[in-house]
């Protein structure tokens, strides 16, 4: 369209990358993912099913994370886990509560667990949005902790892990740390200049005080790994309790700027 050209000429000028496209998305998933046993683990379905006055009938859902992961989903085959939430999803799903997808034309299954009202207030509206996002996020809003709100995330993503037996391990915490590393390394050099950008995120050390997401300060070197502290943690009355922090094992580092 000529407002997408107009858009591609506009990042062009700005030394910016152009938009990544659907069709992008699942020709990368075919050349690095074939083969790969992919499970997508989500609060918002791909696909939802609702009554009409026609009888039921199926939409997919609008949003960056389900639009862009469906074209990933279809082009190797995956399993996709997430919240049925029209009121005909039942009434689709097979005795283990899972459709093919896209519907008719089926070249995936979606697992669909069920939540209450109740269960999507304290979860998504409670917990993760009133807390999880101002705390992880630079906003002017307090986080707010509430006990029941925190015992239904808990409950909720329990279900979650049934669903999909698996339990998620460090490397989701890892993918959180690099989002924000990527923040902290464009905001150094001042654009979306990709080449400096590459530069900037190595032989350099990201702070706190520089990018709060980090949780902790991390030094990248010349091959992208990383040296971070370390904790000696201690179980006491049942709970992890962190007795030591380690400091990095090289250094001291420095922080290069990247202009």
């Amino acid at each position: 369209s000529a407002i997408r050209r107009a858009a591609d000429r506009s990042a062009n000028r700005n030394g910016t990358p152009q938009h990544t496209t659907r069709d992008d998305l699942a020709q990368w998933a075919r050349e690095h993912l074939r083969g790969e046993r992919v499970v997508i683990v989500s609060n918002r379905e791909p696909y939802s099913h609702r009554q009409t006055e026609s009888g039921v009938e199926w939409t997919r859902n609008a949003g960056g994370l389900t639009v862009a992961l469906d074209a990933v989903a279809q082009a190797i085959g995956a399993v996709w886990v997430a919240h049925g939430s029209g009121d005909a999803d039942r009434e689709v799903v097979d005795e283990r509560d899972r459709v093919g997808c896209p519907p008719g034309a089926p070249k995936y299954l979606l697992r669909r667990i069920w939540l209450s009202p109740e269960d999507h207030e304290r979860l998504y509206a409670g917990f993760s949005n009133s807390a999880l996002w101002p705390l992880c996020h630079i906003v002017y809003v307090r986080p707010r902790f509430r006990l029941d709100d925190w015992e239904r995330y808990v409950d909720v993503n329990r279900r979650f892990q049934e669903k999909y037996n698996r339990v998620p391990d460090h490397n989701a915490f890892k993918g959180y740390i690099g989002v924000h590393m990527l923040k902290a390394a464009v905001q150094r050099v001042g654009s979306w200049d990709q080449a400096k950008v590459k530069a900037c995120l190595h032989n350099n050390l990201f702070t706190t005080s520089e990018e709060a997401g980090l949780l902790m300060d991390l030094y990248v070197n010349e091959k992208g790994s990383l040296d971070r502290p370390s904790f000696i943690v201690e179980v006491k009355d049942g709970k992890s309790v962190v007795v030591k922090t380690v400091g990095m094992l090289g250094g001291p580092y420095n922080v290069r700027p990247c202009k």
